[in-house]
């Protein structure tokens, strides 16, 4: 009897999950998002289905309703986005409630109306291949273009008004040049680490210090010049590289084991 009773319990359960699941189906096939709207900071977005752009610009009122669901589906939906100038943040709501993370996004405008890329920006998102800095953009957050695995990102140039890149800024990602501006004051730790397609790079004459593991796990990377007002290498610097030797400028008061960590 007990079994009987188990048996149609289960069969009721299976069958009103059947129907919930139905009910969840037609709902989002019923789905329809608005293609244009303000977002949570209140700039003005549209979305061309066409040619899969998100475009963001500033908004000269306040809108009192923002449809910022809409917003966030089409960002993980289109292949391209692009800010306007005067827009003066980033839409990102990292690292579960992101905006772009693991979307489709393939080509990325910034203008230097926005001074910061925030942390974790763009992690993951695997599509990414080209993305375009405007002068102005001086901060590069942690992670901020970190585990990019598309094997299209192979450079990016940083405008020369970026002072600061944060620790695993580009981790993980395919670049195989990069060009770091004068203007770069602080590098922070593994930044560039497991880059494994990274064959040179030149640093900027304002850094004071190279951070730990910063160039580790580059495989291929021959060449780096450091330059004189480098007073600190810290450890691992270049581990798991194909260095063979490093230069050390006569300023360096501070010494890791550069190489083999």
């Amino acid at each position: 009897m007990r079994k009987s009773i188990l048996c149609y319990t289960m069969i009721i359960i299976l069958c009103v999950e059947t129907i919930l699941a139905g009910f969840c189906v037609n709902a989002n096939a019923a789905t329809k998002y608005a293609k244009s709207g303000v977002n949570k900071y209140g700039d003005k977005w549209k979305y061309n289905e066409k040619s899969s752009t998100l475009v963001i610009s500033p908004s000269k009122t306040k809108a009192k309703k923002k449809n910022n669901k809409a917003f966030k589906h089409w960002t993980t939906h289109a292949k391209n986005i692009e800010y306007k100038d005067g827009v003066t943040r980033l839409s990102t709501i990292f690292p579960f409630e992101l905006d772009f993370g693991s979307g489709n996004v393939r080509n990325l405008k910034i203008p230097g109306s926005i001074k910061t890329i925030d942390e974790d920006a763009f992690e993951m998102c695997q599509s990414l291949s080209k993305v375009k800095l405007g002068d102005g953009v001086e901060y590069i957050g942690n992670g901020a273009f970190g585990t990019l695995f598309s094997s299209e990102f192979k450079s990016i140039k940083l405008p020369k008004s970026v002072k600061y890149i944060g620790s695993e800024a580009f981790r993980f990602c395919k670049l195989e040049t990069i060009d770091i501006p004068d203007s770069v004051e602080f590098i922070g730790p593994e930044a560039f680490r497991d880059c494994q397609h990274l064959k040179s790079v030149k640093l900027p004459d304002r850094i004071t210090a190279i951070r730990s593991l910063t160039f580790a796990g580059d495989k291929i990377l021959e060449n780096c010049v450091i330059p004189e007002s480098v007073h600190s290498i810290e450890c691992g610097a270049f581990m798991g590289t194909a260095m063979e030797e490093v230069v050390i400028p006569r300023n360096v008061e501070v010494l890791g084991s550069v190489v083999n960590g």
